[in-house]
């Protein structure tokens, strides 16, 4: 399963290291500079993004309604319509992308 993790602080970089150590396609999204041990890093999801799934890691306190708007705007720029967006910890209910 492809899979993005989006939000390169500690809690994305743990993640997307974990992730990778047991063999799981991943990919971090990290704006700016920001090398995790062998997991490719992206800085944008373009037209040829195709996550299966994405994981957000971000805490709920930074989301004001204009913030996860454009959230929003960059996670459908994801071309898999299966996509799934698992906000639970953001206070939110997954979304179907």
């Amino acid at each position: 399963m492809k899979t993005l993790v989006h939000g390169a602080g500690p809690l994305g970089s743990y993640c997307a290291a974990k992730l990778h150590e047991a063999s799981v396609d991943i990919s971090l999204l990290a704006h700016g500079q920001r090398k995790i041990h062998h997991v490719p890093v992206v800085e944008e999801i373009d037209a040829n993004s195709a996550f299966e799934l994405i994981i957000v890691t971000a805490p709920k306190y930074i989301f004001t309604n204009d913030d996860m708007t454009k959230l929003l705007a960059e996670l459908a720029k994801n071309k898999t319509a299966s996509a799934r967006f698992p906000a639970e910890v953001n206070n939110i209910k997954s979304l179907n992308m």
